[in-house]
């Protein structure tokens, strides 16, 4: 019971975080009350086994690393809340990791199982948001809840969707992350489940586009671009559509070239705010000698006067959960967070160069080290990363699909044995550029 329990939360996670904005339980958010559910249930079933996976050891670890710094500066006011917000979307990830724990015990359902269900619970997630949203584009309209926290002016003019999650750079935001995960979970998958995440991972930068959001505009094609990469049929259409895209490229370069220039205006618009937001951050970092200001304090310190920079009246949140985490919680906490990451990386490196016997751990690695090197820039997009649930979420995937990694353990054939394919063919391609006559094999 406990276990079918977990994995209907585990599944309705990503849904939940993103009805958030609209549907509450009492004072909390539905994705909050799921938090709950799921880390008391994990609680439940770790006292059972009596082991924590290693990957939620670590997780669990820098939580409590965090937390105690983050207590040790500041504990008043919005400081305290946020730290709340920080608890539970760590100890998020780190129930989702411990509910799979059970894999290596010999139970019915494997840590690829688990995170099999997670990812199909970000589709019903992505499914779930994109339906109003192609409603938005098709008719011009929103729903009742657009930009409620907006003038009444904004409303009536704005053309950006947001499906029902309010804002339009919190639904790109949702968007991109569920795109990456179904990454994950489509090398997972097999048959009509694999299809339909490919159709929802291809048509995904379509409907971020009406966002408006400047940087998922860019995540998305990339992101589609890496998914597409490890296909072979991909790098034959590129090798036939690299002429094209050579001439578009020199035909953008020549009309800007000669198209008569202006006198350069000052910079007022979001451009100059963010750099302002991040000029701050950087001053907050450099006037606590890198301990951090406090939890909660960025948005406090721009509106006292503390930070010097004007933002020319626009937003005080801190908009980049890199500078949002080292402003206020120090170097120490923002650098381990980012040595976690890294260690990611390196596990899903050998995925660029290598091949394994079972395709599904490559295509797995070549996955999540996408997932892992957009999940920085990702953060800039968020007016405020740290009270984000997608956010957490996103992190929670990451953790259990390193997780799968580590319980599978799987090494790579031998580099005589096998040609390259997908994109171990870049190299080799870029290395018979020079004779494009000869065919890569």
């Amino acid at each position: 019971m406990t276990r079918r329990a977990a994995l209907l939360l585990v599944f309705l996670f990503p849904l939940a975080t993103s009805l958030g904005p609209i549907v509450r339980v009492g004072p909390f958010s539905v994705a909050r009350v799921v938090t709950l559910a799921l880390v008391g249930l994990a609680g439940l079933i770790v006292l059972r086994r009596r082991e924590l996976p290693h990957v939620a050891v670590w997780t669990l670890t820098y939580t409590c690393l965090w937390l105690g710094w983050g207590f040790a500066r500041d504990t008043s006011g919005e400081g305290a809340k946020e730290l709340l917000s920080v608890a539970v979307g760590m100890l998020t990830a780190v129930a989702v990791v411990a509910v799979a724990g059970g894999a290596a015990g010999g139970e019915r359902d494997s840590a690829a199982d688990w995170l099999r269900v997670y990812t199909r619970g970000w589709f019903l997630a992505w499914l779930c948001t994109s339906v109003p949203a192609v409603w938005e584009i098709a008719t011009g309209k929103h729903l009742w809840n657009y930009r409620s926290d907006a003038a009444e002016w904004i409303r009536e003019s704005a053309t950006d969707i947001a499906s029902y999650m309010v804002n339009p750079n919190l639904f790109a935001f949702f968007l991109v992350s569920a795109m990456a995960m179904l990454m994950v979970g489509h090398a997972l998958e097999r048959g009509w489940w694999r299809r339909a995440y490919a159709l929802a991972i291809c048509l995904t930068p379509a409907i971020c586009f009406p966002t408006n959001s400047r940087l998922l505009q860019l995540v998305a094609p990339v992101l589609l671009l890496w998914f597409l990469a490890q296909f072979p049929a991909f790098w034959t259409w590129a090798r036939r559509a690299a002429p094209l895209v050579v001439v578009a490229i020199l035909g953008l370069a020549w009309t800007v070239m000669t198209t008569p220039g202006s006198e350069p205006k000052p910079d007022v618009g979001s451009t100059a705010q963010r750099e302002a937001l991040y000029r701050n951050g950087w001053y907050l970092l450099w006037r606590t000698l890198g301990l951090g200001t406090g939890p909660g304090r960025f948005e406090e310190d721009l509106r006292s006067g503390v930070a010097p920079f004007d933002t020319y009246g626009g937003p005080v949140n801190p908009h980049s959960g890199l500078f949002e985490t080292a402003s206020q919680y120090g170097v120490g906490i923002a650098a381990l967070g980012l040595a976690l990451l890294l260690v990611v990386g390196i596990l899903t490196w050998p995925a660029v160069q290598r091949r394994w016997q079972d395709p599904m751990q490559h295509s797995m690695r070549w996955s999540l080290l996408a997932l892992v090197v957009v999940c920085l820039p990702m953060s800039f997009a968020n007016s405020t990363w740290l009270d984000s649930s997608t956010a957490f979420a996103q992190l929670a995937g990451i953790c259990l699909a390193t997780h799968v990694l580590l319980v599978n353990r799987a090494e790579p054939l031998p580099r005589w044995s096998s040609q390259p394919s997908g994109p171990q063919r870049l190299p080799r391609l870029l290395a018979r550029a020079a004779s494009p006559g000869t065919n890569a094999r």
